[in-house]
């Protein structure tokens, strides 16, 4: 499912009033995606599609949380402050 329809999805919670922030987050995919893959033997059996991932984490809430959010919405993950 592709960001847009997700938001979509989830603006329709809370009776249609949801307000819904995304944080991106774009990283680097594991080694093995980078070299492909291979048998036991070491022959080249598969081949390297992507090598970036990308997620999101939605926010959802009855609230406008702009401003709470609003320096953290649209950024990725890395650049985000650590909650405990």
């Amino acid at each position: 499912m592709d960001r847009e329809t997700m938001e979509t999805l989830l603006a329709e919670l809370f009776e249609g009033q949801a307000q819904v922030t995304t944080i991106e987050n774009d990283y680097k995919r594991y080694v093995g995606a980078q070299i492909g893959i291979h048998d036991l033997q070491g022959n080249k059996v598969g081949k390297v599609t992507h090598l970036r991932n990308k997620e999101y984490l939605y926010v959802v809430s009855k609230n406008d949380l702009t401003e709470q959010l609003g320096p953290l919405a649209n950024r990725s993950a890395d650049e985000l402050p650590l909650f405990v």
